[in-house]
């Protein structure tokens, strides 16, 4: 009997434990609780012992460790196209990384929409680095007319012929962009 709730509390602190975001700041301290948001870089934290959310920047934080999908992600800081330095997390490693940024982008007076107000939000930004490349390539951007995203995606992975195939027919999307990762690390 003791040994079960032995056995039942670990388990309780265990999940307790990793199952919250962390905040390495560069003074040393761990800062635990729920990330409710990251724009650039700035990140900000909902307490575990108070509940309150507090900001920290680039200036604070050394690292962050986020509970994404049941899978503990880490965040450091790193240069991506068109926002500078920014919180990165790193999704996929293999031959090629996969790395998400999140933006702010706000709301806006839009007189097309129904209601003449778009709502802003939160936007997940995707860069990929291939193990040769010192940059990050942005897998974001899908111009107008040019640049589109089949074309420029397929022309970078261009050294896995069957998988640029799969891209510039538009079998494979934005909307899988960790299929193409994963797809890409097993190609030949």
């Amino acid at each position: 009997m003791k040994k079960t709730l032995l056995l039942t509390c670990l388990i309780l602190v265990t999940n307790f434990v990793l199952g919250q975001d962390r905040l390495f700041l560069k003074n040393g301290t761990v800062v635990s609780g729920k990330i409710t948001s990251i724009n650039k870089k700035v990140a900000r934290i909902k307490l575990d012992k108070t509940g309150k959310i507090k900001r920290f920047t680039e200036r604070d934080i050394e690292r962050a460790m986020i509970q994404i999908d049941d899978k503990e992600v880490e965040f450091k800081y790193g240069k991506v196209p068109f926002l500078g330095e920014v919180l990165l997390g790193k999704l996929y490693d293999g031959r090629a990384d996969l790395y998400v940024a999140q933006t702010y982008v706000a709301g806006h007076k839009d007189n097309n929409d129904f209601l003449g107000y778009k709502m802003g939000g939160t936007q997940s930004m995707y860069y990929v680095q291939k193990d040769s490349e010192e940059q990050l390539f942005d897998l974001n951007y899908d111009g107008a007319i040019f640049n589109k995203f089949h074309n420029r995606v397929s022309k970078y992975f261009k050294d896995c012929p069957s998988l640029s195939k799969r891209i510039k027919n538009k079998e494979l999307t934005s909307g899988n962009i960790v299929e193409i990762i994963e797809i890409y690390d097993s190609c030949e």
